[in-house]
């Protein structure tokens, strides 16, 4: 629901936007992974307390804020260059469906990071502690890349590349697992594999906001959503079955082929059929 109404924030371009929403996101996780320990030591009851009144601050914006965002209007079309439209919106609809499954297959190789990566660690005698560190690196390299990415983005036309690119970083940080044996290797992995989280997971509900018209827009959100949600519940179920018959080398090698596919196949679909596409900025 956050990204459909960031669907309606006209004053800034739509990446902008999902950039910032994403960059509020792991700004929480990082805030309340912090704060949890500590709370938790006084007693798990002001931990509920402070869960409470976090939500009720949240209803309160909500009712102040959200109420006077503009639903209605209509949205230009615009087309990426000058070439024939594509009236029946069929080209939107294969790149859209392309992005979709793409993030599937993303999700679905993140989530070994997730589920199966912290038994990985225990055979080369690394503590779960230093496991959970690896998720606060990500969540504050996660604040700096997004802000680096907000400034670029301010001079450049990001969104293509943001894409493409975040699949083979992600790809990149599980090449990097198939060598790494010492605590340092496995937190350059975690760096590659913020970077690509930090331009894939973003970018792709702004580019499906790009590619929907603004009554499609809600339900396109929806869908990223929902597809991420099939990766998030695939991966750990996929991690498993893999590494009881593969083992966790083989894992890694079908985990980086896929994220370097994913990325092919954006980039090959979208150098085909980028002409003629409409976006609804």
């Amino acid at each position: 629901m956050i990204n459909s109404m960031g669907t309606r924030v006209k004053k800034y371009p739509s990446v902008k936007v999902f950039n910032q929403l994403y960059l509020a996101e792991n700004i929480g996780l990082v805030v309340g992974t912090g704060l949890t320990g500590f709370i938790y030591e006084q007693g798990i009851g002001w931990l509920f307390v402070l869960i409470a009144g976090i939500y009720l601050v949240s209803l309160i914006i909500v009712g102040i804020k959200f109420a006077k965002v503009e639903l209605h209007g209509e949205c230009p079309v615009r087309q990426t260059v000058d070439a024939p439209a594509d009236l029946t919106g069929k080209r939107n609809l294969f790149v859209i469906i392309v992005l979709l499954l793409g993030l599937v297959v993303v999700w679905v190789m993140y989530e070994q990071w997730m589920s199966n990566l912290a038994v990985y660690l225990a055979r080369f005698g690394i503590s779960t502690g230093r496991y959970g560190m690896l998720w606060t690196i990500n969540g504050v390299l996660i604040i700096i890349f997004q802000l680096l990415l907000d400034w670029i983005g301010r001079y450049h036309a990001t969104l293509d590349l943001q894409v493409i690119l975040g699949s083979f970083f992600m790809a990149g940080s599980f090449m990097l697992l198939l060598f790494a044996a010492h605590y340092g290797q496995f937190v350059l992995a975690m760096v590659v594999l913020t970077l690509g989280e930090s331009l894939l997971i973003p970018g792709v509900p702004a580019y499906v906001n790009r590619l929907s018209p603004v009554v499609q827009k809600g339900r396109g959100q929806g869908m990223v959503n929902a597809f991420s949600s099939l990766g998030k519940a695939l991966g750990p179920l996929f991690g498993g079955l893999v590494i009881e018959r593969l083992g966790y080398f083989k894992l890694f090698a079908v985990c980086t082929v896929a994220d370097l596919i994913v990325g092919m196949m954006i980039g090959i679909v979208l150098l085909i059929l980028r002409r003629g596409l409409q976006t609804y900025d």
